[in-house]
Order: C-alpha cells, then structure tokens, then sequence
C-alpha cells in the first residue's frame, strides 16, 4: 500500500516537474522570438522612415597639405597674371571708348615735367574747347572719349598719337587753345576738353628739330 502511494507521487512529482520545465522552455522560445521580431521591425523603421546620417569624409594631413598647396597655388597665379597685366597697361595710352595702341619706340618720351591748368567757366555745350587738369581728364566722369594728341612747335601741327595722321585743331581743341601751345614747354601734357564732341584731349608739347641728334 505504502508502495503504491510513493509511485503516485513520484509519477505526479514527475509530471509537475515536467510540465513547469516545459512552461519555461516554451516561454523562453516565445520571448525570443517576440524579441527578434520586435528588433527586426525597430532596423525596418530605422532604416525606411529615420533620416540617414551622411558619412564623414576620412579627411588626412597629407590630404589638408595637399589642399593647402593647391590653394597657394593658384592664389600665386592669380597674382602673377595681375602683375603682368599692370605691366602691359601704358600710363598714357588712350582709355575708355579708344583703342589702346603701344607707343612707337621711335616716340618714346620721358615723363611730363609739368602740367598746364587753366580755370574754365561753367560747363556750356556751346562753348569753345578748354583746358582742364589732368584729374579732370582722368575721371569717368563726364563719359567722354579720350583721344591723344602731339603737338608740333616747329609747324604747329597737330598729330595723332597713335596713327601719325594730322587734325584738325579747329575740330578737337579749337584755335583759341593751339594759340597757347607755342608758349608752353616741350614734354608738357595739356588736357582739353570739347563739349561740342564729348571729346578729351591729351595734347603732348614738343618740338621735333629738338630730337633729331641720331
């Protein structure tokens, strides 16, 4: 009898020990798998809806001195050009709407050793051409072409500085302004101005008989 109950209980300790065993493995094996899925729908939403982050460039010194050297460069360069194209710029070569022509070497002359200034009335479109200072002639303003000119003491004659061609005074500087030009020194710029024409004149003085020693 005594024998029979101890079977009984083991055989319902057994089954109580094998039923819980079985609760727990499938428990876990369910936990698991919620927790799988629920992670591979978190990298789904991550991955579709969330903004990606850009990758960083792997940026290296020998990159940054690679860069630096580049940019030195062509700062350089940018400088060099400039220089160079200040060195072509002829100081008294016509601006603004003429073409700017290189002096002959023929023609070369030295630096003026002054300038003639004559005070002028108040602007009228009407009146004879005038003389004005050289800051006057080299201000954009009024928008007048600029024009060179040489005058010849020795036959008063009036010269284009870039063609060799002769002028006519009384259709750029007018006659009043050539009669004036025999006082005045050689190597003398003087700057006119014709409202008449919207035309500034850059007039150099010299006598030619004076430069023929060859």
């Amino acid at each position: 009898m005594k024998t029979g109950i101890k079977c009984a209980l083991y055989f319902f300790l057994g089954c109580g020990i094998g039923v819980a065993g079985t609760w727990f493995a499938l428990d876990k094996h369910y936990r698991d798998k919620l927790n799988s899925e629920m992670e591979d729908m978190q990298t789904y939403i991550d991955e579709t809806y969330r903004p990606k982050k850009k990758a960083q460039p792997n940026v290296t010194e020998r990159s940054k001195k690679v860069t630096e050297e580049a940019y030195k460069s062509h700062v350089n360069a940018e400088k060099e050009l400039i220089e160079s194209y200040k060195e072509t710029i002829n100081p008294n070569a016509t601006k603004y709407n003429t073409t700017v022509i290189e002096t002959p070497t023929a023609k070369v002359n030295p630096k003026p050793t002054e300038e003639v200034v004559e005070d002028h009335p108040e602007e009228d479109e009407e009146r004879e051409p005038y003389i004005i200072t050289r800051e006057e002639y080299v201000d954009i303003e009024p928008y007048y072409d600029k024009v060179s000119l040489i005058y010849d003491k020795k036959d008063s004659s009036l010269t284009d500085y870039n063609t060799d061609e002769l002028v006519s005074a009384a259709d750029t500087i007018g006659g009043t302004v050539l009669e004036k030009l025999d006082d005045i020194k050689d190597f003398t710029y003087v700057y006119v101005r014709n409202d008449m024409i919207s035309t500034d004149y850059e007039i150099e003085v010299r006598t030619f008989e004076d430069l023929t020693d060859e």
